[in-house]
Formats: C-alpha cells, structure tokens, sequence
C-alpha cells in the first residue's frame, strides 16, 4: 500500500470514528438525554475562554455578534449561561458559564470517554499502548 494511499485510508477512518461520536452525540439529544452540538461546542468554547465579552465570543465561534446575540438568549433562557455588565462600560457584557452548563458539559465528556471505552475494549492491552503512543505523537504536533 502507497504512503498516499495509506495517508487517504487514516484520514477516512479518523473522520468516520468523528462522525460515530457525532451521530451518538445526535441521537442522545433526541433523545432528550444531552446536549446538540452546537450548545456543548460553545459551552466548552466558554468554559476555556472566561469572561468574553459577546464580540469575542462571536469570533471564537466564527460566527457574527447578531447571530451570537440570538444564541446567547437561547442560552440564557435555559439557564447556561449568563450575561456580566462591564464595571467599566455599561454596553459592553462578558458570558460566564453558569453550574448548569457546567454539569451538562461534565456530563457530554463523560458520556463521550464511555463511547471511547466502549470502542477500545475490542483492542488489546499491546494495541492499546501502540495507539497511545501514537495519539501522543499526534497530539504534540497538532496545527491549528
């Protein structure tokens, strides 16, 4: 097999195993037991990134601050998150993670690690460690 081939055929895999915790992801909000995909995105958007005003939330979200606006009510309105006025700037408002929107994001990465337990107990101790390692070099050179 071809280094492009192979390349192809890791790139394939990498993205159907994204597209297995998506489509859980999916099913257990319809299901009424998590959170869609875009909330648990920008909770965790919000929880890496404290006290964003909503313009800098609009860009992390690579969206623009009116759809943000309407995201954010949403948000709000379920009890996730919560607008701060500036002390400095009564126009200005930053976004703080409320303990609800914490608990769900707990929660989603909990059920997202048993998923991953559940697809590694058909490998074995030996090509558990290989992946680990291999995960481990992947993870030292992410590109953003």
């Amino acid at each position: 097999m071809s280094s492009s081939s192979l390349n192809a055929d890791l790139v394939r895999m990498t993205l159907e195993l994204s597209r297995m915790q998506r489509r859980t992801m999916v099913c257990r909000q319809q299901a009424g037991q998590g959170v869609d995909l875009i909330r648990f995105y920008a909770l965790s958007i919000l929880k890496e990134n404290k006290n964003r005003t909503m313009t800098e939330f609009a860009k992390l979200m690579n969206v623009s601050p009116s759809t943000v606006t309407a995201f954010v009510d949403r948000l709000a309105l379920c009890g996730l998150v919560r607008r701060v006025p500036d002390a400095r700037n009564r126009k200005k408002m930053h976004l703080q993670l409320m303990k609800k929107g914490e608990r769900m994001l707990v929660s989603e990465r909990k059920n997202k690690e048993q998923l991953l337990e559940k697809m590694f107990v058909v490998l074995s101790a030996k090509d558990r460690a290989h992946l680990r390692r291999i995960l481990s070099l992947l993870l030292r050179t992410e590109t953003r």
